[in-house]
């Protein structure tokens, strides 16, 4: 018995190309496009933009804090604890700020498909000022968090503890440690541009493992430090320990493993289609 093959009519087929999922070379010029803005946007309004978010990582270690505040001891307390630490990412992202970690990938992308001097130039200034002005945000935000004491006395000392908890691993275990951090946020920023509405929840789920699995974010891991630093619970010294794996991996982790890769597919995706 043959079966006949069913047929789309236009308005069907025009239905079926929406509901398609875009191919990635949609994902990356959707990428791409906003890497360009960035390139072309002001250095004040980027290094304000990357101070908010700084600031803005704040409210992450607040969160968790009140979480830890009010919560007994037990096994399954550091879940819920890490549900805090998505909060700042949430705000930045949302907010349209400018964080470090996105920014290893989004101004990479456009160099990349048209690379020149004054593009690789681009980029060293976008990461520079935002490194800078994230760094200062942090700072701030961590200052202000410990000296102002707006946090239940209870939340002080495990606040105190995510510092010190950080600075206990060697520096070549918090490297590969940033690299996957680094990995997850910048498959975040591929996976947005499909996330629609989905979004805050892509942003909550990846930030939320970075945090359980203790990966290190230079951002908020830095407001962590700070905070150690200006209760007393760790030295200035000891922040450089922190600052240049947890870098060095963030980095690796979001340019080699992510845009490299994904621009290694795109343009073998491109070479294809011209062979077809």
């Amino acid at each position: 018995m043959n079966i006949p093959e069913p047929v789309a009519d236009e308005e069907e087929k025009k239905e079926a190309h929406q509901r398609a999922r875009p191919r990635t070379i949609v994902i990356y010029e959707a990428i791409r496009e906003e890497g360009q803005d960035e390139l072309e946007r002001s250095s004040w309004g980027t290094a304000w933009s990357a101070l908010a978010a700084g600031l803005s990582m704040t409210l992450g270690l607040v969160a968790m804090g009140a979480f830890s505040a009010h919560l007994p001891a037990g096994p399954w307390r550091p879940l819920i604890v890490d549900l805090g630490y998505p909060l700042g990412y949430l705000i930045v992202i949302l907010g349209r700020q400018q964080l470090f970690t996105e920014n290893t990938l989004t101004p990479l992308l456009p160099v990349l498909s048209r690379p020149s001097w004054s593009g690789l130039r681009g980029i060293v200034r976008i990461w520079a000022i935002v490194l800078a002005g994230n760094i200062a945000g942090a700072i701030l935000g961590a200052l202000f968090l410990a000296r102002s004491h707006a946090m239940p006395a209870e939340a002080a000392t495990p606040m105190a503890n995510f510092g010190l908890m950080l600075m206990q691993h060697d520096q070549l275990t918090r490297f590969a440690q940033a690299t996957f951090a680094g990995w997850l946020i910048a498959l975040m920023v591929w996976l947005l541009p499909l996330a629609e509405t989905a979004g805050p929840f892509i942003i909550f789920l990846i930030t939320y493992i970075v945090g359980i699995a203790e990966f290190a974010h230079i951002i908020a891991g830095s407001i962590e430090v700070f905070y150690a630093i200006f209760v007393g619970r760790l030295d200035w010294s000891a922040y450089p320990a922190f600052f240049v794996p947890t870098l060095l991996g963030n980095i690796v982790g979001g340019v080699a493993f992510v845009t490299l890769i994904g621009f290694a597919q795109i343009a073998s995706d491109g070479a294809k289609s011209r062979k077809a």
